[in-house]
């Protein structure tokens, strides 16, 4: 049997307050995060969906801190990381370090490359949820996505 820590068991409890079909998913990290008395929220977001960063930081500022930080920040150079490579490269342990540094309390992907969002999710010491999927043939509709699979 899988054995849950109290830690586990406070966050499925703060989830399960979100179980409602007339919820989006903004909607439901609000309610998670009050429930948990987070403070300051972290948006680590792909500069392509800046837009809907800005969006979403606006909103969630209404009830939270929020720290948001682009995929661009730092100005690494691609060679530096992906030889062969041009151009300036994402830096998602750039992201996660700079939240770090801020406290965030929980911290949101939006738009990060497959790989990129699995690096910043490991270096973030805050918990991580994704609110946007890079899927750039149907334009972030991951649903879309997966339904024209089958």
């Amino acid at each position: 049997m899988i054995k849950y820590n109290s830690e586990d068991k406070m966050i499925m409890g703060a989830a399960f307050d979100t179980i409602t079909s007339i919820q989006d998913r903004i909607d439901d990290i609000i309610i998670y995060s009050k429930s948990m008395g987070h403070k300051k929220i972290g948006i680590a977001n792909c500069i392509s969906v800046n837009g809907y960063a800005k969006a979403v930081e606006a909103y969630l500022s209404e009830y939270f801190e929020i720290i948001s930080i682009h995929c661009k920040n730092g100005r690494i150079n691609s060679e530096d990381i992906v030889e062969g490579s041009y151009g300036i490269s994402c830096n998602p342990i750039g992201q996660a370090d700079y939240l770090n540094s801020q406290e965030t309390n929980l911290n949101i992907t939006m738009g990060l490359c497959i790989g990129h969002d699995i690096v910043f999710s490991k270096y973030s010491r805050a918990p991580v949820t994704n609110l946007l999927v890079k899927d750039r043939k149907n334009r972030h509709d991951i649903i879309y996505s997966i339904e024209s699979k089958f």
